[in-house]
């Protein structure tokens, strides 16, 4: 159970109440800001803002620059890995996790992680609070330096009660981590060659499940696209396609592990993927994907990859081109 915060609008509320001590300080302060000493000082006490708003275009990669993007094999759940390369980083590398799968994947995720020696973490991004998504964030958060942890709001009435919802936000107040909300306009910072903007959730829908609350994600590099949609269903989507957010992506992680109510002609058409990727587990007991979204990627002619049929994949790309590695 949670030590200190029993959902996340206690936890956030608590944050918050500290930003306004803080910022009541740093009034205080104004006074001193024409000074150098002044604005040194200043600038100690004001809290991070959520939302950034750094829409430069990206540089062209560098020949010989890969960016890796893992879709890791974590059984009926979701869990990737987005590497851009970073020379002033210490393995050389912006490393953006994106979910973790269920806890009882943590074994394996983990081993992932150390195969690559990835210690630091510069962005944690959980789409939304679901076991299958952040089961294993806890750990996550516990055993690597994370630098920044994004997750989307959502209405107070479907906060989770879960034991790894809850687990969760102890970590994030045992490392003083703090949560930075994210929604449509967000735009993650990244490296130069890079853009990270969240499309969505946008706002403008009333939904009783969490999945329609979760972060859209576009990662640029170059001339290349992916595109993140954790669970959001064809409904939160089309706010985003709606609302004129450009999806047209190279690459589709396809919605809801490729459930029939997340993945329609309209999404197709918006994104207009070359690559679909769907991450489920083998025989799970749902059904994904649902045979409807295998026969409709088909007959739009994208190739499908499955981490159920071919265990963790991972694709690359040169700012040019997108190709999976074998």
């Amino acid at each position: 159970m949670a030590k200190n915060y029993k959902n996340r609008e206690a936890y956030i509320k608590n944050k918050n109440m500290t930003t306004m001590i803080i910022l009541g300080i740093a009034l205080v302060l104004i006074l001193l800001s024409r000074t150098e000493f002044g604005s040194e000082l200043l600038s100690m006490f004001i809290y991070e803002d959520s939302y950034v708003t750094d829409n430069r275009r990206a540089e062209a990669p560098k020949a010989g620059e890969e960016m890796l993007v893992y879709y890791f094999d974590v059984a009926q759940g979701d869990s990737e890995l987005v590497r851009i390369p970073e020379a002033n980083s210490a393995d050389g590398y912006f490393d953006m996790l994106i979910d973790t799968g269920e806890y009882s994947e943590y074994d394996k995720l983990s081993s992932y992680l150390g195969e690559l020696q990835i210690k630091d973490l510069e962005a944690v991004v959980v789409t939304h609070p679901h076991a299958d998504h952040m089961g294993s964030m806890a750990t996550v958060i516990r055993k690597n330096d994370v630098k920044k942890f994004y997750m989307p709001s959502f209405p107070e009435k479907l906060t989770p009660t879960s034991k790894a919802y809850e687990t969760m936000l102890d970590a994030i107040d045992e490392k003083d981590l703090g949560i930075t909300v994210i929604k449509e306009g967000t735009v993650i910072p990244a490296p130069a060659t890079a853009s990270i903007t969240v499309m969505g959730p946008t706002g403008s829908g009333d939904y009783e499940d969490l999945n329609n609350y979760s972060a859209i994600v576009k990662v640029v590099y170059g001339d290349t696209s992916f595109l993140f949609t954790g669970d959001a269903e064809t409904p939160e989507v089309q706010e985003a396609i709606d609302k004129g957010w450009n999806l047209d992506s190279d690459v589709l992680k396809v919605g809801h592990h490729g459930s029939w109510n997340a993945t329609d002609k309209n999404v197709l058409n918006a994104v207009s993927p070359d690559i679909a990727v769907i991450s489920c587990g083998e025989g799970n007991e749902y059904g994904h994907p649902h045979k409807e979204v295998i026969e409709l990627l088909e007959r739009y002619d994208i190739p499908c990859y499955r981490t159920d049929l071919e265990g963790t994949i991972l694709l690359t790309s040169d700012g040019t081109a997108v190709k999976k590695a074998s």
